[in-house]
């Protein structure tokens, strides 16, 4: 049992997760950390919980374990960060990509939620915290999959941040632009295996887009601000008293956002063909 706060973050491995949990940790925080499969060994700070998002025994386990432990407490926040990239164009996209895409974004977080919220009912007013990115709702041609369940992912914390207003439970949104994580690289490998599903007119009709991607993905890779410039901001709002609904990390992501907010649709879509993955037609 332990007076700190506890606080669930979900896909703790690597990237903004591991940083997140690190960061809470050093800051006064009792953090378990998520893991899909568990590390031989693990920082000694935190508490390693077995939990693929996807799975129902795992949740219901990963709560029991928090609830035994912080029998008075309960958990302060949930910090749904798990995830997944997927892409590619529409017209040759399986809708099983989608579903898997829907799977861990989206139905996963609802799921935690829901098994969650009597242990963030339970203590001190809880925080539900979720890692969305600017594609949320700036949505780039080729990612369709991820935008969709990021722009899923907006619209269900923005309700869900009313409908617990009446037990001061505050949800919010980190929208982070470009970070350096190995979800870039995970993307090259679900890329590659998509390309072996599509058929051969599509490879050749959107030859240009799949090379184009390709290239991208590998500039991108280890770019972008450091997963602690996230768990900087998660760690503001959880010692906010009254957190806002956004918050956008990192220069691209603000810049970004500003400019889908004042610019017309039109010039908006020109300016983002301009500067993401176009295709000439053929």
């Amino acid at each position: 049992m332990s007076a700190l706060p506890a606080v669930l973050i979900t896909g703790a491995s690597t990237g903004i997760g591991a940083a997140c949990a690190l960061h809470l940790a050093d800051r006064g925080y009792r953090v378990y950390a998520g893991y899909r499969d568990l590390p031989a060994q693990s920082e000694a700070r935190i508490l390693p919980v077995r939990l693929d998002v996807t799975q129902t025994q795992d949740w219901q386990a990963v709560v029991e374990k928090i609830a035994s432990e912080n029998p008075e407490s309960g958990l302060f926040a949930l910090v749904n960060n798990a995830g997944i990239g997927l892409g590619g164009p529409i017209e040759y996209l399986p809708l099983e990509k989608f579903r898997q895409q829907f799977e861990v974004n989206f139905f996963a977080v609802i799921q935690g939620i829901q098994i969650c919220l009597p242990l963030l009912r339970q203590g001190s007013p809880g925080k539900i915290v979720n890692i969305s990115s600017v594609n949320g709702q700036i949505i780039t041609p080729f990612l369709s999959p991820y935008c969709s369940s990021k722009f899923a992912l907006e619209a269900l914390t923005e309700s869900l941040r009313h409908e617990l207003a009446p037990w001061k439970i505050d949800c919010s949104l980190i929208q982070p632009g470009m970070v350096q994580t190995p979800i870039f690289i995970k993307s090259q490998h679900l890329f590659s295996e998509l390309k072996n599903q599509i058929p051969e007119q599509g490879l050749k009709d959107y030859s240009e887009v799949f090379a184009a991607f390709e290239d991208l993905l590998g500039r991108i890779s280890g770019k972008g601000i450091p997963p602690l410039a996230v768990a900087e901001t998660l760690l503001k709002i959880l010692n906010s008293p009254h957190p806002r609904l956004r918050y956008p990390v990192g220069k691209d992501a603000k810049i970004g956002l500003f400019l889908r907010k004042v610019l017309p649709d039109t010039l908006f879509e020109s300016l983002l063909r301009k500067i993401s993955i176009a295709r000439s037609p053929r």
